[in-house]
């Protein structure tokens, strides 16, 4: 009997150890991807306002992401009912990749953006260096007419 209250409990906290195991997780997912990016906000390209989570959110995601693996490969119910966990834990996933493609879309356009923003400032730097060429023609003409006349 204390082998099958020991059972018990330890399935009982199993779900906690897959999501301590799944926040480790993010924090070498983080240590893969560059390190330790503290949270910050910025201001996007049409000046909406951006949040980046940074190395906390790779942790969190890796919660959810090993609670969601447990769930998936236990068959678990929740509590006395007979509801799976399985489904929950895979909506979950779907949400996930939903929110890297998401994410995805906006690095895009994000990108897009600053490439248009970059060739506007290459556009503007190269008319300016145009109209001052011009104006220096112009200025050697001038003293070419004034000092030939």
């Amino acid at each position: 009997m204390a082998n099958l209250s020991q059972a018990l409990v330890a399935l009982k906290y199993e779900w906690v150890i897959a999501v301590l195991v799944g926040f480790l997780g993010g924090i070498c997912d983080s240590i893969l991807i560059g390190g330790f990016k503290l949270p910050r906000t910025f201001r996007g390209v049409e000046g909406d306002h951006v949040i980046d989570p940074g190395f906390l959110g790779n942790i969190v995601v890796g919660g959810g992401a090993g609670f969601a693996s447990w769930a998936l490969n236990t068959g678990a119910k929740f509590g006395d009912s007979s509801i799976d966990v399985g489904p929950i834990a895979a909506s979950f996933l779907a949400g996930v990749g939903g929110g890297e493609l998401l994410s995805g879309l906006v690095r895009r356009q994000l990108l897009q953006g600053t490439n248009e923003q970059t060739a506007n400032v290459l556009q503007a730097a190269y008319t300016r260096e145009q109209e001052a060429l011009i104006r220096e023609q112009m200025l050697r003409a001038e003293l070419e007419r004034q000092g030939g006349g």
